[in-house]
């Protein structure tokens, strides 16, 4: 596995040494994995503070191999694969377009620019195999996604993918970047984008993407990915927490797929459909006596319920229960299911963007 860290992060430590680092890439040697077997490890790493404004977003890389498909492509596919990349040069962000498939793109895609939450640019491309074309914009401190289509049938299964570039020529804007999600469409990668905060609540709910706007708006049938973090602020050791997540109706049970976490954790389902992740003799000190690692936290995705439309909202809480205390409720974060530019909704309807439009996010339809 190739580990790349953000250019701001100075790696520390890991629980596995390192086989190789090559500047902000550390390669680990995992050896045999048997069939559904699993295991975890951990990095420790200082973001430096210096150098970084609050607010700021950091992105982390993972790349497993082997990273061949072993399921054959979909004969519709045309075999054309398209990858985006974003850059800052001096007074201009220049996005690459590249088409790293084993066959030409027989028709021209689309593809749209967004600078935050506003339509900057829309255009077309054709590319054959390995060759690319580069889109610039003005650098003036905001943040810029290019989202280009994916050619019908492609293995990942999105219809689209993407690049997200903040601070470049300034730090006009921030809070935008994780509104789009993480480009890691294939099953031998994962990406994790988390922007850097001041104080905070240490028992929160975070979900990725974002979504638009204050209302978080998300397209119909888009997968959400849960980030619960919890911290030991009590006056002694934490021998077992539990983090109970009220999963809504509005997701898909049987989709649920529990991910990464800072400690071993037993998972579980109750009778209303709630989610359970137990921590056992997970020993996590107070904060007063070790702060640094009296910190935890849970992943989990989980997909929407086939049919819902626009206007439906998406809320979720989790409790978190330290030994025999009173469970500390987290934030709710709400999604609601709206009309935006981006995505399956715009490869759909692209034509309705033009440039001299400018459009403003449309929320709901």
């Amino acid at each position: 596995m190739e580990v790349t860290l953000d250019p701001y992060f100075t790696y520390i430590s890991s629980t596995i040494p390192p086989a190789s680092q090559n500047g902000n890439t550390l390669t680990f040697n995992l050896g045999d994995v048997a069939v559904g077997d699993c295991g975890s490890f951990q990095i420790t790493a200082h973001l430096d503070c210096d150098s970084t404004v609050l607010g700021q977003t950091h992105c982390t890389s993972a790349h497993i191999s082997p990273d061949s498909l072993c399921l054959p492509p979909d004969p519709l596919w045309d075999g054309s694969s398209i990858e985006v990349d974003a850059s800052c040069s001096g007074d201009s962000i220049v996005f690459t377009i590249t088409n790293v498939g084993s066959e030409g793109m027989p028709a021209p895609l689309g593809f749209i620019i967004i600078e935050d939450q506003i339509v900057l640019m829309t255009g077309d491309f054709q590319l054959g195999s390995g060759q690319s074309t580069t889109v610039t914009a003005p650098s003036n401190g905001t943040t810029l996604h290019l989202e280009a289509q994916q050619a019908a049938a492609h293995p990942s299964g999105f219809a689209s993918t993407g690049s997200t570039i903040e601070g470049c020529g300034g730090w006009m804007s921030l809070g935008f970047f994780t509104q789009w999600s993480a480009d890691d469409p294939d099953p031998f990668t994962d990406v994790d984008c988390q922007a850097n905060i001041g104080s905070y609540d240490p028992n929160d709910k975070r979900a990725f993407p974002a979504g638009f706007t204050e209302e978080h708006l998300i397209e119909p049938g888009q997968e959400i990915e849960y980030l619960i973090r919890f911290q030991n602020t009590g006056t002694d050791t934490a021998f077992k927490v539990t983090v109970v997540d009220v999963l809504p109706t509005e997701l898909d049970l049987a989709t649920v797929r529990p991910g990464a976490s800072s400690h071993p954790y037993t998972y579980g389902v109750t009778p209303e459909g709630w989610l359970t992740f137990t921590f056992d003799d997970i020993m996590l000190p107070d904060s007063n006596v070790n702060e640094a690692a009296s910190h935890g936290f849970i992943r989990f995705r989980a997909s929407q319920r086939p049919g819902l439309g626009w206007g439906n909202v998406i809320a979720n809480t989790a409790l978190i229960y330290f030994d025999f205390n009173a469970p500390v409720q987290t934030n709710t974060y709400q999604h609601r299911i709206g009309q935006i530019f981006l995505g399956r909704w715009w490869v759909r309807n692209r034509p309705f963007f033009t440039q001299k439009h400018r459009c403003e996010l449309c929320p709901i339809r």
